[in-house]
């Protein structure tokens, strides 16, 4: 019997730190592959330049290029790959529109227009796009894109189930609490004008405020000061608990600790074609969700979840999220449709079944 071939190797590119979360990513979409080798590279201080990274592709050859996001040398990686190395193949992989994405939070200075020129081009010279929501394949095909694999963020199911948080939740917010929880970055100033993440939670805490529902917010970011400064302008210090950044060993424990749970995003392309990270995180845990009717939770979650928004800041989707908020405090057994959160997350999200789904559609499609 002939042996096996050598495995081929796809080089992750990847233009952060071991902890970004396109790290994260790149290591668990990965972690399944039986007939691919996966090498990650890391663009950071202290690292590689961005020419051994060249230098080292050049040498070694490998079957793909994997990258993320888009930017002036993932440009001339991709070019390269059309123009000189012939026998790489280059994908990318996007979570993002990152032109109007830039655009909604900072307007379109250079730097934005230079996204759009980068984003056009890269796309359009990748041999594979891999994209996170069902919504953002459909729009790429409109553009004339083809090659299109839909991998949605994902969860590590080992990692993140149900806990007993009682005594913790008892520590934080006081006996028999019921807690509104948000996990997200926090940015500030932006565009919106408003806190993102966690203007929504801050809003509804406000309207809520005479009654016995916690707030939680689980975030960081440069807008954590705003965040705070607004719990204080509205005065929300016994209603509104800034837990910080979530430790990655806490995640399990800290999500338990929701009720609720809410995912906001705005009704516009540029999030319609995410699936964020928390869907997939908070489906594992069973937490009831509250999220706009927007992106792919829109495919996945129940109607009893979605709660319409309109246009980019929607001054009425506060009221409409508290109204829900209050009527599912008022009858608890309601609730319990969270309890088939962990089957969506198996069936949609977990990361076992996205690393096969990937590692045969890059074998089927591009090698």
């Amino acid at each position: 019997m002939m042996p096996d071939p050598a495995k081929k190797e796809i080089w992750f590119i990847i233009m952060d730190d071991e902890n970004s979360s396109d790290a994260q990513r790149a290591k668990n979409l990965a972690g399944k592959w039986q007939q691919l080798k996966p090498v990650f590279i890391f663009w950071r201080l202290g690292g590689p330049s961005l020419r051994d990274i060249w230098l080292s592709i050049r040498e070694e050859k490998p079957a793909v290029i994997y990258c993320f996001n888009y930017d002036h040398f993932i440009l001339l990686l991709a070019l390269c790959c059309r123009l000189r190395w012939r026998n790489i193949r280059f994908v990318v992989d996007v979570g993002d529109l990152a032109y109007r994405l830039k655009r909604v939070f900072a307007g379109a200075p250079a730097d934005t227009l230079l996204i759009g020129i980068y984003e056009r081009f890269i796309l359009r010279l990748s041999h594979l796009v891999v994209v996170r929501g069902r919504w953002h394949v459909d729009y790429l095909k409109r553009k004339g894109i083809r090659n299109i694999l839909l991998i949605p963020d994902g969860v590590d199911l080992s990692e993140v189930q149900e806990t007993d948080p009682s005594d913790l939740k008892e520590k934080l917010f006081g006996p028999n609490s019921f807690v509104v929880g948000l996990v997200g970055y926090i940015s500030w100033p932006n565009k919106f004008g408003v806190v993102w993440y966690g203007w929504d939670l801050l809003e509804a805490a406000r309207l809520l405020k005479d009654m016995p529902i916690k707030f939680a917010m689980a975030g960081f970011g440069p807008g954590e000061a705003e965040f705070s400064r607004k719990i204080e302008e509205y005065g929300l210090k016994e209603k509104v608990i800034f837990l910080g950044r979530m430790p990655r060993e806490k995640t399990s424990e800290w999500v338990s600790l929701f009720d609720i749970a809410l995912n906001t995003q705005p009704n516009d392309d540029a999030f319609w074609v995410r699936t964020t990270g928390k869907l997939p995180l908070y489906l594992a845990a069973n937490r009831y969700i509250l999220t706009s009717d927007v992106g792919e939770a829109h495919y996945v979650l129940p109607k009893e979840m979605l709660v319409p928004y309109r246009g980019l800041v929607d001054a009425d989707y506060p009221p409409r999220l508290a109204q829900k908020i209050l009527e599912l405090h008022n009858d608890r057994q309601r609730l319990l449709l969270r309890d088939g959160g962990r089957r969506l997350a198996e069936k949609y999200f977990s990361y076992e079944k996205l690393s096969q789904t990937l590692e045969e559609g890059i074998m089927t499609s591009i090698l």
